[in-house]
């Protein structure tokens, strides 16, 4: 971690939460102005104010989710662009959510709802055609992933990249 913070900070301005506060980058969903924090297992409330303080002044909007039934936020809920979420029902208020265009992924598709947007295409694990479907049917174009690797350490998508 502490050499991935190097390189960050040669790109963008880097702050750090600190303890007792724990925060998981799986429960940060940032949407515009909006960062939805997921209150899960890896990040708390003490977290939530930090990052509060720290994005004050630069206009975000910050919203703590309390999640159940996943890892964090973004294994139930992640922003395919254009003013739609995907999501996981049962994982958390969607009511968090309004205002936004919801796609709601079919039960046994679950872990769909962790894709990932990339310059117009939604990336999704393989083995969800129902949800490939349900996102193809709103115009975005979609691109199915072998990530069977990850899934072995509960990995999807959103682990494996840094957005900005």
């Amino acid at each position: 971690m502490v050499e991935v913070a190097k390189v960050l900070e040669t790109l963008k301005n880097v702050c750090h939460i600190k303890p007792p506060a724990v925060i998981d980058g799986g429960d940060v969903l940032n949407i515009g102005s909006k960062v939805f924090v997921g209150l899960s297992k890896r990040t708390n409330i003490q977290a939530v104010r930090q990052l509060e303080e720290i994005v004050r002044n630069d206009g975000f909007d910050v919203t703590p989710v309390k999640v159940s039934k996943v890892l964090h936020l973004k294994s139930a809920c992640t922003y395919l662009g254009d003013n739609y979420v995907i999501v996981a029902e049962d994982r958390f208020s969607l009511d968090v959510l309004k205002g936004y265009s919801k796609i709601v992924v079919p039960k046994g598709e679950e872990r769909a709802a962790d894709c990932l947007s990339v310059n117009g295409t939604v990336l999704v694990a393989k083995g969800h055609p129902k949800t490939m479907k349900l996102i193809e049917r709103e115009g975005f174009a979609v691109k199915e992933l072998d990530i069977s690797e990850f899934r072995k350490g509960d990995g999807a998508l959103t682990c494996l990249s840094i957005l900005s």
